[in-house]
């Protein structure tokens, strides 16, 4: 997908409309309540659907080279944003690997007092190497999933930790699980602002696995985040949480991801 300090993505917009044909906005809502666009089912609580990011990838076996197979290091400072770092433990593995071979493995040995997790680690090569592309490994333990980045900052052997060295590990540059992330932007009628939506959040589910959840956005209308496929094309069941109405509505017409922007605006 995209680097951590660049996002390109091909926009592409679709608005799809949904609602209860001819109820009344402020009529209370029965357990399950039916209309040609959409389904209404009230629960006691919020729902608890997350994306599954557990895997069965077996610990890595990765060995640096010894310390005086080459001269040069680069340095560099990787950080995991918070949605991998609540799943972070102390069993982590990171490794960098350039030409095919494993040049650094680092622990996890930086825990901020702000809760940021850290690798810090150290690259072997010679100079003559400098401009080599070099891969990003990740091992998250608690997951068994392996995490990868590809599009670094080159080989350039360093002494310190520049801002261009500083690199953020999340979910959507790094995921090796689902290849396909779409991003989505959800509207309501009225445009309400954000203390009215900060309870309420829209998912996304394939087959019944629940392949996004976007939270109410404080900085743009509504909700917004990333669902996740296997691939482009994949169709999606889009549900709406409601914490005013207690419950969620699922639109009845699913929707297509296109690993791109889409824009869904949902009517009651």
């Amino acid at each position: 997908m995209k680097p951590s300090k660049s996002l390109l993505i091909a926009a592409a917009a679709l608005t799809l409309t949904w609602g209860c044909s001819g109820d009344d906005e402020t009529a209370p809502q029965t357990e399950e309540q039916q209309s040609a666009q959409s389904v209404f089912t009230a629960t006691a609580e919020k729902p608890s659907w997350t994306v599954d990011w557990s895997g069965e990838a077996a610990a890595p076996q990765w060995q640096e080279p010894a310390a005086n197979a080459y001269d040069c290091r680069m340095n560099l400072y990787i950080r995991l944003d918070k949605e991998l770092a609540a799943y972070s433990s102390d069993d982590d593995l990171l490794s960098v690997f350039m030409k095919g071979t494993c040049r650094a493995v680092s622990e996890r040995n930086a825990l901020d007092r702000d809760g940021t997790v850290a690798f810090l680690p150290s690259i072997k090569g010679s100079s003559e190497e400098t401009g080599e592309a070099i891969t990003l490994n990740y091992y998250c333990a608690r997951l068994r999933r392996m995490f990868i980045m590809e599009d670094l900052p080159i080989y350039e052997p360093n002494e310190g930790f520049e801002d261009e060295f500083n690199i953020v590990l999340d979910f959507i540059n790094a995921n090796s699980k689902y290849p396909s992330v779409t991003f989505v932007t959800v509207t309501v009628p009225d445009n309400p602002a954000y203390d009215q939506l900060k309870d309420d959040a829209v998912y996304f589910f394939i087959d019944g696995e629940c392949r996004g959840v976007c939270p109410a956005s404080a900085t743009r209308q509504g909700f917004y985040g990333a669902v996740y496929s296997y691939k482009d094309g994949e169709q999606a069941e889009v549900r709406y949480y409601s914490a005013s109405r207690g419950g969620y509505y699922t639109l009845q017409q699913p929707v297509t991801l296109n690993n791109a922007d889409q824009k869904i605006h949902f009517e009651y």
